[in-house]
């Protein structure tokens, strides 16, 4: 990697982890040399030829989750797929290593998050309210989980969901469509108070 031949350092850390499938620290060394040769693409490429090596090895699914969920940030709100390609990640090493549970259960709170928000956007109230209330449901304190400046949380994305009912409410000009709006903001409104209040 220091003599600049990414490519050439990835084969042979490939190698190496062939004969030492636990040494970790060849890991982290790889997914660097392979993000050098080819970004994202190329970590998630170069790990899946580890995974299928080394199936129970943790590590082997944890990089290319990491790799996913920073290329996912870095094009957020556009990114509900890559979102979920690292979510699903994330659980595969979660089931492989005790050691990385927590981060990854974090991280998959984060990936439901970023659904959402992706959901959201495309103006699907429903979807987003689920997968809001996903990373409330995975993980105690889901819903404040955020990437500062980044990736908003998901009691956010829940009070914008209510703000978007509350609008339509205003708009609609049927009365039936006016309460079923009203009825559904007034059901996220408690659901996120009773998630705020110890």
């Amino acid at each position: 990697l220091e003599a600049r031949r990414p490519d050439e350092a990835r084969a042979a850390l490939e190698r190496g982890l062939d004969r030492l499938p636990w040494e970790g620290r060849l890991y982290e060394i790889l997914a660097r040399a392979a993000r050098e040769v080819g970004g994202t693409r190329e970590v998630v490429r170069t790990f899946s030829r580890q995974q299928r090596r080394h199936p129970d090895v943790g590590l082997a699914w944890w990089y290319p989750a990491i790799e996913l969920f920073r290329d996912a940030v870095e094009r957020f709100p556009a990114t509900r797929t890559v979102f979920l390609q690292s979510e699903r990640a994330f659980q595969r090493c979660r089931v492989r290593d005790d050691t990385l549970a927590a981060a990854c259960l974090r991280y998959e709170a984060l990936c439901q998050t970023g659904q959402g928000w992706g959901r959201l956007a495309s103006g699907d109230l429903a979807r987003a309210t689920r997968e809001f209330q996903a990373a409330d449901r995975l993980l105690a304190g889901g819903l404040q989980l955020e990437i500062e400046g980044r990736l908003p949380a998901a009691a956010q994305g829940l009070q914008r969901v209510i703000d978007l009912h509350l609008e339509r409410r205003e708009l609609a000009i049927d009365l039936h469509v006016k309460r079923g709006e009203l009825a559904r903001a007034a059901e996220l409104a408690s659901y996120l108070w009773s998630r705020s209040t110890p």
